[in-house]
C-alpha cells in the first residue's frame, strides 16, 4: 500500500472513530470536520451558528482559511516523515503528526473568534471527545482531579487507545472492515464511560457537567438525516468586539 493510500485509509479510519467513540449526543459523521481539531469542529455548520457565526463572515472565511492550511499541511509532514523513515507510518505516528499541526493553529483560531465564542467552542470540542478529553489541563484544574486519578483516567485511555489502533491497524493491512469500526468503538466507548464515573466523585461528576456548559447535540442534518438545524435567530455579521 502506497503512502498515499495509507493517508486515505487512515483518514477515513480516524474519521470513523472519533463519531463511534463520543457520546451520544455528539454524533459526528464519518469525514465530518469535526475530526480535525478546534478548526475543523468550527467548520461544522451547526457548531458556527452555535457561535452566531454567519456563512459570508469574515470570521469564518479566515477559518476556513486555516482548514486549507491545515489539509495541505498534514499530507507534506507525513510524506516527510515518511521519507525520513522509509517506512509506512502507524496510526499512532500519524495520530501524532495531526494532532501537533492542529493544535499548531488554535491560536490564529482563537484571534478569529471573541473569548466567548472560543470558550464555546472548546466546550463543544470537550464534549464531542467525551471521557478522553478529562486530562486536558483545563478540565484537570476545573475538576479538582487528582495525580491517582489522573493516573487511572490515563491507564485507562491508553488501554482502549492500544485496542482501537490495533483494529485501525487491521484496516490499514486489510485484515478488518471499517465497518468493524462502527461496531466496535461503541463497546469501547460504554466500557470507557462506566469505568470513569466509578473514578470520578459525584461532585466531579456534577462540576464537569457545569464546566461542559449546554450540551450540544450534532444530530439532525450530520448523520442521521433528520432535517437542518432549528431556525437561528439572525446575527449580525460582525461579531462583538473582542477583549
Amino acid at each position: 500500500m502506497s503512502l498515499r493510500q495509507d493517508l486515505f485509509v487512515l483518514a477515513s479510519v480516524v474519521f470513523v472513530a472519533v463519531g463511534c467513540a463520543t457520546s451520544a449526543t455528539a454524533q459526528i459523521s464519518m469525514g465530518s470536520p469535526a475530526a480535525g481539531g478546534l478548526v475543523g469542529l468550527a467548520l461544522q455548520q451547526r457548531v458556527w451558528k452555535e457561535l452566531g457565526l454567519e456563512d459570508d463572515s469574515a470570521e469564518l472565511d479566515g477559518i476556513r482559511k486555516l482548514s486549507n492550511v491545515i489539509a495541505q499541511e498534514i499530507p507534506a509532514t507525513l510524506q516527510k516523515l515518511h521519507d525520513e523513515k522509509q517506512h509506512r507510518l502507524d496510526s499512532d505516528e500519524i495520530h501524532g503528526v495531526v494532532r501537533q499541526i492542529q493544535a499548531k493553529y488554535d491560536p490564529q483560531l482563537r484571534k478569529l473568534l471573541t473569548p466567548a465564542q472560543y470558550a464555546r467552542l472548546q466546550q463543544i470540542h470537550w464534549q464531542v471527545h467525551g471521557n478522553r478529553a478529562l486530562l486536558d489541563a483545563e478540565l484537570v484544574k476545573a475538576l479538582s482531579i487528582t495525580p491517582e486519578q489522573a493516573q487511572q483516567i490515563r491507564k485507562l485511555n491508553e488501554e482502549i487507545h492500544r485496542k482501537q489502533l490495533e483494529l485501525q491497524d487491521k484496516i490499514l493491512n486489510g485484515e478488518a472492515t471499517i465497518d468493524a469500526l462502527s461496531k466496535e468503538f461503541p463497546v469501547y466507548a460504554a466500557r470507557r464511560n462506566k469505568e470513569i464515573n466509578q473514578i470520578l466523585s459525584k461532585s466531579q461528576q456534577t462540576k464537569l457537567a457545569e464546566v461542559l456548559g449546554k450540551p450540544f447535540d450534532f444530530s439532525g442534518g450530520t448523520r442521521d438525516g433528520k432535517g437542518p438545524p432549528p431556525p437561528q435567530k439572525s446575527q449580525p455579521k460582525s461579531s462583538p468586539k473582542r477583549e
